[in-house]
C-alpha cells in the first residue's frame, strides 16, 4: 500500500472530505436513502443537494432511473 488515510471517525472524515470537495453554490448529488449527516455536511459547506431516488425491483436489487 502506497496511500494510507488514518482518522478519527468516519463522520468527521466525511464531513472533511465534503468540506474540501463542496464549494459554495456546488451541486452535491447522493443517491436516496443516503446517511443523514450527507445532509448536514453538503449545507455547512453551502452547497446544494441534489438527490436521485432508488428503488429495490423485483429481484431484490437497489436501482435507479436514469431518465
Amino acid at each position: 500500500m502506497t496511500q494510507v488515510l488514518i482518522a478519527s471517525g468516519a463522520n468527521g472524515t466525511l464531513g472533511a472530505a465534503i468540506m474540501a470537495l463542496i464549494n459554495k453554490d456546488d451541486e452535491m448529488i447522493i443517491f436516496e436513502p443516503a446517511f443523514p449527516m450527507y445532509i448536514d455536511h453538503c449545507e455547512l459547506s453551502g452547497g446544494t443537494l441534489k438527490t436521485v431516488p432508488m428503488n429495490v425491483n423485483e429481484e431484490g436489487i437497489w436501482v435507479f432511473d436514469k431518465e
